[in-house]
């Protein structure tokens, strides 16, 4: 009696293989972003309160800003940083804190009520704006999308409602 596998059985279990990665590689790929969209939301919500705390800390105006290749301030938020007001005055400032968001955005776009570019939180910890929204939309998932809505006093509220941000993010 010979050891081993049949052709027929081989064929078999590659083609159940095959099956198994064609149901489970989109399925994996749309949860890893998912994941990523959940991390970045948490970033930028500690940012927020980072910024917020280190106003009140150091008595001084903090803005949470987009930062483009200048590294200005700019209201495309995937890269974020936060700055010193008096210190981005001047030249060749460095951020207090940045990050880069990890999700795959079609656009992340910060909306406020003064069509400011940035979030300043003053000395006593509120927000020198009525209220803001940064809109994550998401590039391929439209399910995804995500907004981050930040209070005068600085409080963040993350938004998932599908209907309210498809409306947002078809908009841009």
């Amino acid at each position: 009696m010979a050891k081993g596998f049949s052709l027929i059985e081989l064929l078999i279990s590659l083609s159940l293989i095959s099956l198994t990665a064609t149901i489970g590689i989109p399925v994996a790929s749309k949860f890893i972003q998912q994941q990523k969209v959940t991390s970045d939301l948490y970033s930028v919500v500690r940012m927020i309160n980072l910024a917020r705390t280190e106003a009140i800390k150091t008595k001084k105006t903090v803005d949470v800003c987009g930062l483009n290749s200048n590294d200005d301030c700019h209201s495309h938020w995937i890269k974020l940083a936060i700055l010193e007001q008096e210190e981005r005055s001047s030249k060749g400032h460095q951020p207090l804190h940045q990050t880069q968001l990890t999700g795959n955005y079609r656009s992340a776009q910060w909306s406020s009520f003064q069509r400011s570019s940035k979030l300043s939180f003053n000395a006593s910890g509120f927000s020198n704006h009525l209220n803001g929204s940064l809109y994550l939309c998401h590039a391929k998932h439209p399910e995804l999308n995500r907004a981050i809505r930040v209070s005068k006093s600085g409080k963040t509220t993350i938004i998932s409602n599908y209907h309210l941000l498809s409306e947002r993010c078809s908009v841009e």
